[in-house]
């Protein structure tokens, strides 16, 4: 691959981060604990949290506090991994041009749901 004339290498070796959803449901499967009822401690919805753990969707800053908050484990280490992930489809979506259209979608999904459109 080349940028402004100069042969770019990247490195095909290195395994993908892990999603942060991911992470979470080995967390709660270890812990036992059902993510039905981690969702009701959160006061996330169920379908949101099921979205996250499938890696779906992104997590927010918001819930990676409430997780830390639950879970022990710091909103930062949460958003570290999370910005990886990302980093990381974003890397992927530059090479395989297929893969941009869902990337764009799912950039704007962790808001999604968070958003709160005008009544009236």
């Amino acid at each position: 691959m080349q940028h402004n004339g100069v042969q770019l290498r990247m490195n095909t070796n290195r395994p993908a981060p892990a999603a942060p959803g991911a992470t979470l449901r080995e967390m709660l499967h270890n812990r036992g604990l059902h993510p039905e009822a981690f969702a009701i401690a959160t006061g996330i919805s169920y379908d949101d949290l099921l979205s996250i753990l499938d890696g779906k969707t992104g997590l927010t800053r918001d819930q990676a506090e409430t997780f830390e908050r639950i879970l022990g484990v710091s909103a930062d280490f949460w958003m570290r991994q999370q910005q990886e992930f990302r980093a990381h489809m974003v890397r992927n979506a530059i090479l395989d041009p297929d893969k941009r259209k869902a990337l764009a979608e799912s950039m704007v999904s962790p808001v999604r749901g968070y958003v709160k459109r005008p009544t009236g």
